[in-house]
């Protein structure tokens, strides 16, 4: 679940930088790695990965409570 929760905080952190600019693709979840896969207009700068870095620990380090939507 926590890789899971990952995907949605690095969605959220390329989108805050990035603007509309990024889309998600596609991800892989699994219990040891996930991975995150997105298009943009082109690559990413050194400041914006940075920035989407810091914007990642950010929303981690609020360790909010996360509740599972029930399917």
């Amino acid at each position: 679940m926590s890789n899971h929760t990952g995907t949605h905080i690095l969605n959220y952190a390329l989108r805050k930088v990035l603007t509309s600019e990024a889309d998600q693709r596609g991800s892989l979840v699994a219990p040891d790695r996930l991975r995150f896969d997105f298009t943009n207009k082109g690559p990413m700068s050194g400041a914006q990965v940075k920035q989407a870095e810091t914007a990642a620990r950010e929303a981690i380090a609020k360790n909010e409570l996360v509740l599972r939507q029930r399917q």
